[in-house]
């Protein structure tokens, strides 16, 4: 009888010791996971980023506006996941309804940032421009964003320039 009982336990295991679906190794199974997320693109991380500017700006003659009048922006600031960076920004406007913005701004290590505006107004913290960053160079090539921006200053110092300061929060997905 303990023969019998011995063989059959012996038998039995050595089924279930050839299942197809052994235990996952959790450290393996980890390992996969963050590979693969880092493989499929459809999987950017969205991270907040905080932005602060300062800089001047120029009435120019139109070189990328039409009709509208062409004023050029040129500054600087500090911005989470960018770094201390610079920025070139042409707006087109007509000082009433009709208005487009497109800029660049470049990290301290040579990587662009392309965006443009889509809007703004005017709700309790202030005076604010609405902004979608669509791709750049380097390790923002792939990145997309929002942004509000808070104008906190803007200020005539010639009849055709001045100074610009302004901050806001947004997120980048890459």
């Amino acid at each position: 009888m303990r023969k019998r009982i011995f063989w059959t336990l012996f038998v039995l295991i050595g089924i279930l010791a050839c299942n197809e679906d052994p235990l996952p190794d959790p450290l393996e199974e980890s390992l996969l996971t963050t590979v693969a997320a880092k493989a499929d693109m459809g999987k950017a991380v969205s991270r907040p980023f905080k932005i602060k500017g300062t800089g001047t700006f120029e009435i120019v003659q139109s070189t990328e506006c039409g009709e509208l009048t062409q004023i050029y922006l040129e500054g600087q600031g500090n911005a989470t996941h960018i770094g201390k960076f610079t920025v070139t920004i042409t707006y087109c406007t007509d000082f009433g309804e009709n208005s487009r913005i497109t800029g660049t701004s470049v990290a301290a290590n040579g990587d662009e940032l392309y965006f443009y505006s889509f809007g703004g107004g005017t709700d309790e913290i202030g005076e604010y421009q609405d902004y979608i960053f669509e791709g750049g160079t380097g390790r923002f090539e792939d990145l997309v964003g929002d942004l509000r921006l808070y104008v906190k200053l803007f200020e005539f110092t010639s009849p055709t320039g001045g100074i610009y300061a302004n901050e806001g929060e947004g997120t980048f997905t890459y």
